[in-house]
């Protein structure tokens, strides 16, 4: 230990608690740089770009299945709710 280091000692029924108290070292590096948010941002984007792009093509590929005669997506709209969902979520 250091001698800097606070040192509190107490005594109670018999049972002494010792606690030492270590400061943070001085030279912590920083936690974000603004290269590492720019990275983020830049993969966050990405990343919306494709999920409307799969919203896009769950669409298209509702239509396709209705053209083929699966009723049951063109009756409870499933394609267009999906797609909706990809969508308005990036927003």
């Amino acid at each position: 230990m250091s001698a800097s280091a606070p040192v509190t000692t107490v005594a109670v029924g018999g049972v002494v608690v010792v606690t030492h108290v270590i400061p943070a070292p001085q030279a912590a590096a920083p936690q974000n740089s603004p290269q590492e948010n720019k990275i983020s941002w830049v993969q966050l984007v990405g990343l919306g770009t494709v999920q409307i792009v799969v919203g896009l093509m769950v669409f298209v590929l509702g239509i396709i299945k209705i053209r083929c005669g699966y009723t049951l997506e063109f009756q409870s709209g499933a394609f267009v709710w999906e797609a909706a969902c990809f969508i308005t979520v990036d927003l």
